[in-house]
């Protein structure tokens, strides 16, 4: 299968790769003003769609947290004279690329493998080319052996590692749960959400049907109560979740499909949903949405059991099946997706979009499982709490 398939958001630097997308177009009066100094855009046409949008790759925002600056808040950028490059991504979060190749493997895809780097703080700005000097936009940013007993001296430590020997430490903390630190998150993430602190803008969040369907053989049933465990979750209500899904069954395809779907909800599916319903009852607009469609260029990549796994909207949404290769009906569903003006609010009624080859409004996602995850599990954690442990409100 053509690299050309695969979802293109770990790079696009190759200027082959460009070419294949679109046409990408140097303009010299594609120069803008930021607070910082003068950057240099590019224009790119898609093919199949009549429009231009420039476009503006590493455009930092900050200092790069390297050196002295390693885990510190981020400090103010300073200015520039010269007008400077935006034409170009930056490379990708510093990590262990060494997934990606068993992954290509496994899907029989070719994935390059791009640069990366520790210095990510950078956006990638794409605007319509008719936008007018002041107009205010929505934005799609791509943000891209030490002393343990004193956090202070283990901070100086690993500040003079090198990139290497971070990511040989970091191979040994395959998850890293969310740290409270008082300065970036004041609070617990769902504690902001629940008591509205944070910027109310309209948002587009959504799932795919079969989340974890072809990330199912990475992974198996010690991993979910790994999983389970650093959630909080007691051993014994991890195996009230097995049973609510995980029913009596001896087919073992049936067996498989009730796991996928455990696994999708867990990590997918209802943080997704929570998010939503948090954001709507602080009045800020939600849209919502369900990818249902099995992609037709991954018919000889994936079993037929999976649909639309993680991330296979993707290509959907930036265009990908207008490359020529794609279906005649995909082409249709892309163009729809792109272009979509009307779409529910997900309010009280709780509507949604099903986005499949025939679009239709759905409504109350998941919401038997709903139940489950936010009302039986929650229940079951409170009661299951040593009686010394509870707070009398």
């Amino acid at each position: 299968m053509p690299t050309k398939h695969f979802p293109q958001f770990i790079s696009v630097e190759d200027s082959s790769l460009k070419t294949q997308l679109g046409h990408w177009h140097h303009a010299d009066d594609l120069i803008r003003t930021t607070e910082y100094g003068q950057i240099q855009g590019t224009q790119i046409s898609i093919k199949g769609i009549d429009k231009v949008v420039n476009v503006f790759l590493g455009i930092p925002f900050a200092k790069p947290p390297v050196g002295s600056l390693r885990f510190s808040p981020p400090q103010s950028l300073d200015s520039w004279s010269n007008v400077r490059d935006a034409t170009t991504h930056s490379p990708v979060c510093l990590q262990d690329v060494t997934p990606l190749g068993k992954m290509a493997v496994a899907m029989k895809v070719n994935i390059p493998i791009p640069s990366n780097s520790e210095d990510r703080l950078y956006l990638n700005i794409y605007v319509p080319d008719h936008t007018k000097d002041g107009d205010r936009l929505p934005v799609t940013a791509n943000l891209s052996a030490c002393d343990r007993h004193s956090s202070a001296s283990m901070v100086q430590c690993l500040r003079n590692k090198s990139e290497g020997e971070i990511l040989a430490i970091t191979k040994h903390f395959k998850i890293i749960p969310v740290a409270v630190d008082g300065q970036f998150l004041p609070k617990h993430p769902e504690e902001l959400l629940a008591a509205g602190e944070f910027h109310h803008v309209p948002s587009i969040i959504g799932v795919n049907n079969h989340e974890y369907g072809w990330l199912l053989p990475f992974f198996i049933l010690k991993i979910f109560k790994f999983l389970v465990a650093i959630r909080g979750i007691p051993p014994k209500l991890g195996q009230l979740m097995i049973e609510e899904y995980l029913r009596d069954t001896e087919d073992p395809g049936e067996y498989r499909a009730q796991f996928q779907e455990i696994m999708g909800d867990f990590l997918f599916v209802i943080p997704s949903l929570k998010v939503a319903k948090y954001q709507h009852s602080h009045s800020s607009p939600v849209y919502f949405y369900e990818f249902q469609h099995r992609p037709s260029v991954l018919t000889d990549v994936k079993p037929d059991f999976v649909k639309a796994d993680h991330g296979d909207e993707l290509p959907f949404v930036f265009g990908t099946p207008l490359l020529g290769e794609g279906t005649e009906e995909e082409q249709l569903l892309s163009h729809r997706i792109m272009n979509l003006i009307h779409w529910p609010v997900y309010d009280q009624k709780e509507e949604y979009l099903p986005l499949n080859l025939q679009l239709s409004v759905g409504k109350s996602l998941r919401k038997d499982k709903w139940e489950f995850w936010t009302k039986t599990l929650p229940q079951k954690m409170k009661e299951s709490q040593p009686e010394n442990a509870r707070v009398e409100l």
